[in-house]
């Protein structure tokens, strides 16, 4: 009989359910579950950390860069060589000279600039603009005439269209 009761437990031990594994299963789900949300939590945490910690960097390298600047203020040569760069300060007896649109300029409109000598007298005009402004307006508003299209003038200038 004791074989047979060895045998029996035996038999029913190496067949039967075995529920440490299946437990210890269990309560590792249930501890990853109840750590995910404050591991979730740290995660984001180091992230805004990081985050932050850039910012920080990015602002005291832009503090450096004004504190450099405002020990350039600090020196007369800068400040008066910026007063002649956007003010157009200049030093008594010295002449400036502003280009203005200097890109544009073709050489041979600079070539016939260059050949006309300035004009010496003061010319006045022999109308007053604001007169003739008044009569342009009544004119086109009390005019009955229909207005000429110009979109199909042959180039010549004349107002006749392609004669």
């Amino acid at each position: 009989m004791a074989r047979d009761g060895g045998e029996q437990g035996t038999a029913a031990g190496t067949h039967g359910f075995r529920g440490f594994p299946v437990l210890l299963s269990l309560a590792l789900i249930g501890v990853a579950l109840v750590l995910a949300p404050s591991i979730k939590l740290y995660i984001e945490q180091q992230q805004q950390v990081a985050d932050l910690q850039a910012e920080v960097d990015a602002q005291s390298s832009s503090l450096t860069e004004l504190q450099q600047q405002r020990a350039r203020w600090d020196d007369p040569a800068y400040i008066r060589a910026q007063t002649r760069e956007r003010l157009y300060f200049v030093v008594p007896g010295e002449t400036t000279y502003v280009v203005v649109d200097g890109d544009s300029v073709t050489e041979s409109s600079t070539d016939t600039q260059a050949t006309q000598a300035p004009s010496t007298d003061v010319t006045t005009t022999q109308q007053n603009w604001s007169e003739l402004l008044g009569q342009s307006i009544a004119q086109a508003g009390t005019s009955d005439a229909p207005l000429s299209n110009t979109s199909t003038d042959d180039g010549t200038g004349d107002g006749t269209e392609g004669q």
